[in-house]
C-alpha cells in the first residue's frame, strides 16, 4: 500500500484496502493480545506475525474511508457491511 500511495495510485490503494479489510474485519482485538501474550518469550516467532499498528477500530475506519472515497458502489457496500460486522463482534453495534 505504501508503494502505491507514493506512486499516486489512489484507486489501487483502495483495492488493496478492501483486501486488507477482508483479512482483519472478523478478528477480535483479544485475539491479538492472546497471541502476543503466548509468544512473548519467543521474539523470533512474534516478529513473523503481522499485528495492527493500533486499535482495530481505527485501522478498519481508515480502510473503509479509503474505500468509500475511491471505489464503486459495490465495494462501498461491502466495506460498510464488513465494518458493521467488526463493530458487532466488539459489542459496539446496537
Amino acid at each position: 500500500m505504501t508503494y502505491l500511495e507514493k506512486q499516486g495510485e489512489v484507486e489501487k490503494v483502495a483495492k488493496v484496502a478492501i483486501i486488507k479489510l477482508e483479512h482483519i474485519y472478523y478478528k477480535n482485538d483479544s485475539l491479538y493480545e492472546k497471541t502476543k501474550e503466548a509468544l512473548k518469550n519467543k521474539p523470533d516467532e512474534l516478529a513473523k506475525i503481522y499485528f495492527l499498528a493500533g486499535p482495530s477500530q481505527g485501522v478498519v475506519h481508515e480502510l473503509v474511508g479509503l474505500i468509500l472515497a475511491n471505489l464503486s458502489k459495490k465495494f462501498k457496500i461491502r466495506a460498510i457491511l464488513l465494518q458493521t460486522f467488526h463493530h458487532a463482534i466488539h459489542n459496539r453495534y446496537n
